[in-house]
C-alpha cells in the first residue's frame, strides 16, 4: 500500500499557515519543517501524546499540538485525527491514514 503523500502540494506561503501572530517571512519555513516531522511521526497510525511528538520532532508542546491542528484543515489534506483523554490532561492524538 502507497503511502499518501501530504505534501505533494504546497499552499503559498500567504495561506499555508494563520494566526494573529503568523508572518510567513519569519515563520513559514521552520513551521512547513515541523509540520512535515509532526505527519512524518503520526503516519504511522499509533497514538502519540503531545510531549512524545515534541520531544520526536523537535519542537515545543504548543508547536506541535497546533501543527495536528493544521493536519486537520482542508489546505493540509483535511485528514482526521483522533483524539482520546489518557488522565489528568493528558491527552493523545492518531492520524487516521486513509488507503
Amino acid at each position: 500500500m502507497a503511502e499518501p503523500d501530504l505534501f505533494a502540494w504546497r499552499p503559498p506561503p500567504n495561506i499555508a499557515f494563520d494566526g494573529q501572530t503568523y508572518s510567513a517571512e519569519r515563520d513559514y519555513k521552520r513551521l512547513e519543517r515541523l509540520i512535515d516531522r509532526v505527519y512524518g511521526l503520526m503516519i504511522d497510525g499509533k497514538w502519540h501524546t503531545i510531549p512524545e511528538i515534541a520531544d520526536a520532532c523537535g519542537g515545543s508542546q504548543t508547536s506541535c499540538s497546533a501543527r495536528i491542528r493544521d493536519l486537520r484543515k482542508e489546505q493540509r489534506g483535511g485528514h482526521q485525527v483522533e483524539a482520546e483523554h489518557v488522565h489528568d490532561g493528558l491527552w493523545r492524538y492518531r492520524l487516521k491514514v486513509s488507503a
